[in-house]
């Protein structure tokens, strides 16, 4: 285990949204996404922060599934049988990919989160008598280098995605630089693309979550995702082309049909699917490639 620095101990208080997350997956019934919510108490933890109405609680996770299933599209559609997920928090997605015994699927996290993500990995796959040992954990700042080294040592030399489905929002401007360079460095050893959906812009944070909501997120984690957020889609594109990347844009609300927390909940689209898209701060995937 790595000894925790001070940016560790500053970015561990970022980790409580990954149980807020971690509910929202819940109402899809996605593998292992219940088993997941409950260990840690994922219901609690949301109650906790937000009051939310029942409706509200539905527009969330819908939104939640629609981020979490276009990573998934663009990990199947770029190819790769190997991933490196960075601050992979709660997510169940390395449990349900390694049910394919060629695909290797690396989760990293700050040392606390990943433990657990462990542990509750563990206890779910051994209830269900499931061996996954190409499921690997692995202890990981996501802005140094030298964290991301360690962690592709399960890695064969074929092409990569890393994916970032929760980090990139809270971060710097600098921060986000950093994590850009430490990703594109990995991509230019392996080939391949990285995956994230935590973008938002001004527009999208200021107006699509409430001032209380941001003040809640911003106590909780010290960061501001307002303040920090960019200016627009094109802002976006030009800060990672700057950086030596090219930028695809993956609209995530495509096929509101496919949603299963809202079929689940037999909801009528046509009544629901306009405020699941006004309400989510988040509406792409974005996919990025080194030049």
């Amino acid at each position: 285990m790595f000894k925790q620095s001070d940016s560790d101990k500053e970015f561990s208080k970022i980790s409580p949204t990954a149980a807020i997350i971690a509910y929202g997956r819940s109402f899809s019934g996605a593998k292992f996404t219940q088993e997941i919510a409950t260990l840690i108490h994922a219901k609690e933890v949301y109650n906790g922060t937000f009051q939310k109405s029942n409706h509200e609680v539905l527009l969330f996770s819908a939104a939640v599934e629609a981020r979490t299933q276009g990573i998934d599209q663009a990990i199947r559609k770029e190819g790769v049988r190997q991933v490196i997920e960075l601050a992979a928090g709660f997510s169940p997605r390395g449990m349900q990919f390694t049910a394919d015994p060629t695909f290797t699927y690396v989760e990293t996290d700050l040392e606390e989160t990943i433990i657990q993500k462990s542990q509750i990995a563990q206890s779910i796959l051994q209830s269900q008598k499931i061996f996954r040992p190409n499921l690997y954990f692995y202890v990981a700042n996501a802005l140094s280098l030298s964290h991301l080294r360690d962690a592709r040592e399960p890695l064969g030399p074929q092409k990569l995605a890393v994916v970032s489905e929760g980090i990139f929002n809270y971060l710097t401007m600098d921060e986000r630089r950093i994590l850009s360079q430490n990703i594109k460095h990995t991509l230019n050893l392996y080939g391949g693309a990285w995956m994230l959906s935590d973008i938002s812009t001004e527009e999208k944070r200021a107006r699509k979550t409430s001032n209380s909501d941001n003040k809640k997120i911003r106590d909780i984690t010290g960061r501001d995702t307002v303040s920090t957020a960019f200016q627009d889609d094109s802002h976006i594109t030009s800060f990672f082309n700057a950086l030596g990347f090219n930028v695809e844009k993956h609209e995530i609300f495509g096929d509101l049909n496919a949603l299963k927390t809202l079929k689940r909940a037999e909801i009528s689209l046509p009544e629901i699917s306009s405020e699941v898209k006004e309400q989510s701060p988040w509406e792409n995937t974005w996919v990025l490639r080194p030049y």
